[in-house]
C-alpha cells in the first residue's frame, strides 16, 4: 500500500509536469528513463495516461522516449478504453 502511494503521488508530479504549457525539457530525461526502467514494476495505465498527455500536446521533443516505452510495454493488461 505504501508503494502504490508513493507511485501514485510521483504520477501526479510528472502529470503537473508533462501538463504545464512548457514542461522543461532536461527533466524529461530523468522522467522517461525512471518510467522506461520501471515498466515491469508500476501501473501501465498510468504510464499510457503520461504519453496521452505528450501526444496530445504534441511534445515533439518527447517523442522518441514515448516511443521506446510503448515499444516496451506489455499491452495485455492495459483497459482498452484509456
Amino acid at each position: 500500500m505504501r508503494t502504490m502511494l508513493w507511485y501514485l503521488l510521483n504520477f501526479k508530479k510528472i502529470q503537473k509536469w508533462i501538463g504545464s504549457d512548457n514542461p522543461n525539457v532536461i527533466l524529461s530525461k530523468y522522467i522517461f528513463h525512471a518510467l522506461r526502467g520501471n515498466l515491469e514494476r508500476i501501473d501501465k495505465e498510468l504510464v499510457i495516461k503520461i504519453i496521452l498527455i505528450v501526444l496530445d500536446k504534441s511534445f515533439q521533443a518527447f517523442y522518441d522516449d514515448v516511443f521506446e516505452i510503448l515499444e516496451r510495454l506489455s499491452y495485455k493488461d492495459i483497459d482498452e478504453r484509456i
